[in-house]
């Protein structure tokens, strides 16, 4: 039912990810701080996330890792199965580098694809974490209403 489809990666690395055929995200992701040399046994972690509904945690659609990764930049290829999509829905890549449970590296912006004149392309950033093993979520930029409410609360908290 589903096809069987290997991620490659230009270190070497790979790991196999079954989703129906048809859907497809590809990318590549970078470290801002221009990472050369990942540490042994580091795996990366790509998700595809429905971010439709704003205060709600997101939705996985897919997911895809890529085990012993070595350096950066990292492509990818995630499959999914389209008939999860929906037109009016928006959708988000987000991406993170482990070496064993510690969270090392993470996107911390949303990187929008599919839909609303986004692509099945994408190319992340990933950022270092502050403190190794701690795991937040990544921040989603908020919609226009969040933003207003947001600013407001700075200037009446700072005032």
């Amino acid at each position: 039912m589903g096809a069987l489809v290997v991620g490659a990666l230009l270190s070497g690395a790979f790991v196999a990810n079954a989703a129906p055929a048809g859907g497809k995200v590809t990318g590549t992701a970078a470290c801002k701080d221009r990472v050369a040399k990942l540490p042994e046994g580091a795996r990366f972690h790509v998700q595809l996330l429905d971010v439709s509904q704003g205060m709600i945690p997101a939705r996985e659609i897919a997911s895809h890792e890529l085990v012993n990764v070595k350096k950066t930049p990292i492509q990818f290829t995630m499959m999914f199965d389209p008939r999860l999509i929906q037109e009016n829905h928006s959708y988000a890549v987000v991406a993170s580098i482990y070496k064993g449970d510690t969270l090392l590296y993470r996107t911390v912006e949303e990187y929008r694809v599919l839909t609303k004149g986004a692509g099945n392309e994408v190319d992340v950033m990933l950022s270092m974490t502050r403190e190794p093993g701690a795991v937040p979520k990544p921040r989603l930029r908020p919609r226009k209403r969040e933003k207003v409410a947001m600013l407001l609360d700075d200037v009446f908290w700072k005032s």
